[in-house]
């Protein structure tokens, strides 16, 4: 169901640092969050794996179609501290 993926470290109080996935699903595809969630658990070691697996409509891309960590990082930091 994942058509792209990119992964942000976003500030966290407590560790400095989280590993945050957004994610991009296929056109007509589903899947929510515990799902992706549990697909990483199974796949990742513990270190490696992210705390948080976040669903995006589009990335930020840049002028040569690479993706704006930057923006991505900052959009992630946000949504996670409204959930």
């Amino acid at each position: 169901a994942v058509d792209e993926a990119a992964v942000v470290g976003v500030p966290n109080d407590l560790t400095g640092q989280e590993i945050v996935a957004v994610v991009r699903l296929k056109p007509g595809a589903r899947a929510d969050r515990p799902a992706l969630e549990a697909f990483c658990r199974e796949r990742f070691a513990p270190a490696n794996r992210p705390s948080a697996v976040l669903v995006a409509d589009a990335f930020p891309l840049g002028t040569t179609g690479k993706i704006l960590k930057r923006e991505l990082r900052a959009w992630a930091g946000a949504r996670l501290s409204s959930i």
